[in-house]
């Protein structure tokens, strides 16, 4: 009888956590149609974002430097405190993105993982210039363009590469996501 009960008691709980994965699976699939984006929903995993003690050089004085742009233009910018390791992304889908913009792209076969970072400049040809805010260059730094490490260029992204720009962001939710992730042994 206690056999039964508790082999009942785990026949249950796999029912609640396969509704779940699928309730969660649904969400995802309709929040993307909603939002017109193969990535509706995003877990930042790396600090390029991140607006601490060291944004002023690595964000101000860099685009100040590189592309004359002022501290006031600069802050006319969405996404203005940045965000950080944890945070999760709500990202829609646009026909055409801004200078200022986050947004979330393809940066395959390089890195499992999307990227998440700021277009800082439009190109004549249409492609996208982004560069994270934390980080004190862009990808891949002038000196190390030969390295076989770095095989995305942030000076050209295609706007085919990109899933959508930020809209929303949810503190520290995503960590649930970066934790089931490295147990799997999956990228972002």
């Amino acid at each position: 009888m206690v056999l039964k009960t508790k082999w009942n008691s785990l026949k249950e709980d796999f029912l609640y956590i396969f509704i779940g994965i699928f309730l969660a699976f649904a969400f995802d699939k309709v929040l993307g149609i909603i939002l017109g984006s193969e990535m509706p929903l995003v877990a930042v995993a790396s600090g390029s974002m991140i607006h601490d003690d060291s944004i002023y050089p690595n964000h101000y004085l860099w685009l100040k430097e590189h592309f004359n742009y002022s501290h006031d233009y600069i802050n006319s910018w969405p996404v203005k405190r940045g965000f950080g390791i944890g945070d999760i992304l709500l990202i829609k889908a646009e026909k055409n993105y801004s200078v200022g913009d986050v947004v979330v792209f393809d940066a395959s076969p390089c890195e499992k993982a999307s990227i998440v970072h700021r277009i800082i400049a439009i190109n004549p040809n249409g492609t996208y210039q982004t560069k994270g805010d934390h980080n004190f260059y862009q990808i891949p730094p002038e000196n190390l363009i030969n390295d076989p490490g770095f095989c995305y260029n942030e000076r050209h992204i295609e706007k085919n590469k990109i899933y959508g720009r930020v809209i929303f962001i949810i503190p520290k939710l995503g960590y649930i996501k970066i934790l089931v992730t490295k147990l799997l042994g999956g990228g972002m």
